[in-house]
């Protein structure tokens, strides 16, 4: 009986299994497909350092430009000069700068790892013996799976190529199509239901052409699809096989190497997006539209999974939590009493009694939408969010013990000067709280509103990253087509100015040190009509981290400080005081003290809201 092969190749992470393969797994196998699965990515993983390889594996383009010189470079087909020798004299060392931070010299990985592993995947897998085998191809997979593709297909000519992935929606999934001969189908959109069909027709002898979302060649040339894949209702997926993922992990020695995390998916599509999607954002590509699974459904794949795995590490792929899942999911999982840890992308809109929940049930880190502590830049982006509220999230999260992955982003079209420095002396305020990844110009991506209207934001001269030209070569692939990144000209733009964006980069590098050490402090304790606080953040000045300063707040003040543990306008503050009993109480006895707290820098005000800025001495964890 023919069979199907799913192939997942580097540089996918190590310590997620393929959710796509999972499930497309499962939905063959309900239309009477048998397929296996083969986690590639971590049989390179087990040849050399884990850690090295979840480096290589988190960098754009890298991982690509290795496998590159295999395929199209000195080792392959020679169509490209694309050594580290040959870029460095083109280019210049800053194209590849991030080589620097890596263990390994990458001309070793090139030259002595990557040769007896695609031996090792032709050879020990019986590829003859399937009449399909399919790549996913997301992130920096997409040069591995054209090499092995390419070399399945020169010694089985008769296996049927096909490819799908994020890397290939769109204009990129036709370009790979025409560029790539070897390749014979591209799935443009979840294939969910489209691959079933696909593999139905191809063994009837039925033309693919036609099929939605499909790409593909034969005898009478090529055949281009209108229109991703028809989306598919949540309800219908079907529940990701991870057998082989962790069944490969043990042959390889990594199970109790690294800490593997399950895939799991509540939700596909951006329900804020739908709304008013990022200026930068391209998450969704074609596929905005929000859908969700039952909370409960969800509950009964993550028990059954961690039961089937032994895992209790569990990582959403939702582009955002979908608000059902707070309502009715975390309170059962905290119930439980499990102690799963998971991972959730979120908006920076939750609530202190949110954020408390989702640690109840189990989250420890969340990536959160953040993306800048300054209003102008966030409306900028269209975030629909407010500084303060991007404040009081990372606050949450730091009471809670959850961490927190965000960016501070500038380099905005229509951003000001004056943006620059507000952003700094906010952000050096909450020095105390989780920094940023790194502090960094915004990005441009295919399928973001800037790439796809770039007139509007006076966007210009946009162009492929230069790396791609070392990744691909020009006489074969129409860069701008196949491209995921891109650079771009924006005549207004203030991040090139060292003297605006030095001292914010300068920050955040200092910033992440010392929040890694715990150097930095702010803190308060509740007493009797009183509020204790100790800080030492470095406020002012040179970065200087010094001894902690001791401030007592009371009566009025102390009331004004419990008020705003959640930011509230003056009003609310004064209800608070007169609630307490505090005399005077007035609008305008309030605003003093309020705005006495503000220049003190233990308060920030925005838009007539004040926010108390230190964290519990005795968290609720």
């Amino acid at each position: 009986m023919p069979r199907v092969a799913l192939v997942c190749m580097p540089w996918a992470s190590a310590r997620r299994g393929s959710i796509a393969l999972g499930v497309l797994k499962r939905a063959l196998w309900r239309d009477r497909h048998a397929a296996d699965i083969h986690h590639l990515n971590i049989r390179l993983a087990g040849r050399m350092h884990p850690g090295l390889y979840e480096c290589i594996s988190n960098v754009t383009l890298l991982g690509d430009w290795l496998f590159s010189q295999h395929l199209f470079g000195t080792y392959g087909s020679g169509e490209l000069a694309n050594s580290l020798a040959e870029i460095t004299r083109t280019e210049g060392r800053d194209i590849l700068a991030i080589l620097d931070q890596l263990p390994m010299n990458t001309e070793a990985i090139v030259r002595d790892i990557l040769p007896p592993f695609l031996d090792e995947c032709l050879t020990e897998i019986p590829w003859g013996d399937y009449d399909v085998v399919g790549f996913t191809s997301v992130f920096v997979q997409h040069v591995a799976s054209l090499l092995l593709a390419r070399r399945i297909k020169d010694r089985w000519p008769g296996v049927r190529i096909v490819m799908g992935g994020s890397n290939l929606a769109g204009p990129m999934g036709r370009e790979n199509l025409r560029a790539f001969e070897w390749i014979d189908a591209v799935v443009d959109g979840e294939g969910d239901a489209i691959l079933p069909q696909l593999i139905r027709r191809l063994r009837c002898g039925e033309p693919i052409r036609g099929l939605p979302g499909v790409s593909c060649r034969d005898s009478d040339g090529l055949h281009f699809a209108d229109a991703p894949a028809p989306l598919v209702p949540l309800r219908d997926a079907p529940v990701p096989d991870y057998a082989a993922f962790f069944d490969e992990l043990r042959r390889q020695g990594l199970r109790d190497r690294i800490q593997p995390r399950i895939l799991y998916e509540g939700a596909r599509g951006c329900w804020w997006g739908e709304k008013s999607p990022c200026t930068f954002c391209s998450q969704n590509g074609q596929a905005m539209p929000f859908r969700a699974k039952p909370p409960r459904r969800l509950r009964r794949e993550m028990r059954a999974q961690a039961r089937r795995h032994d895992c209790l590490d569990f990582e959403a792929v939702d582009n955002v939590l979908d608000p059902r899942q707070l309502r009715e999911l975390m309170p059962r999982l905290g119930r439980d009493g499990l102690d799963f840890r998971m991972f959730y992308d979120i908006r920076p809109t939750l609530t202190r009694r949110q954020v408390a929940q989702l640690r109840a049930a189990g989250v420890r880190a969340v990536e959160a939408g953040i993306e800048s502590v300054h209003d102008g830049m966030l409306r900028l982006m269209g975030k629909g969010t407010s500084a303060l509220q991007n404040i009081q999230l990372l606050k949450w999260c730091a009471e809670q013990d959850i961490a927190v992955t965000w960016h501070l982003l500038f380099g905005i079209p229509g951003e000001q000067a004056a943006f620059y420095s507000e952003t700094l002396a906010a952000a050096r305020l909450i020095t105390h709280l989780p920094p940023p990844l790194k502090a960094g110009r915004v990005f441009l991506q295919r399928f973001s509103p800037y790439f796809q209207d770039p007139e509007r934001w006076g966007i210009r001269n946009v162009r492929p990253t230069p790396l791609y030209r070392y990744v691909y070569p020009p006489d074969r692939v129409r860069l701008a087509e196949l491209a995921f990144h891109f650079e771009w000209d924006w005549p207004g733009r203030l991040s090139d100015r060292r003297d605006l964006a030095g001292p914010l980069q300068d920050l955040v590098t200092d910033w992440r040190t010392a929040y890694r050490d715990r150097r930095i402090q702010f803190q308060f304790r509740r007493g009797p009509g009183m509020v204790e606080l100790w800080d030492n953040r470095p406020l002012g000045g040179p970065w200087r981290i010094g001894e902690l300063r001791r401030t007592v707040l009371k009566d009025l003040a102390a009331v004004a400080w419990e008020a705003c543990i959640e930011a509230r306008p003056l009003r609310a503050v004064a209800a608070a005081a007169t609630a307490a009993g505090i005399r005077p109480d007035s609008s305008e006895a309030v605003g003093q003290v309020l705005a006495e707290l503000v220049r003190g820098g233990l308060m920030m005000e925005a838009r007539g809201n004040y926010l108390s800025l230190g964290v519990p001495w005795n968290r609720p964890l």
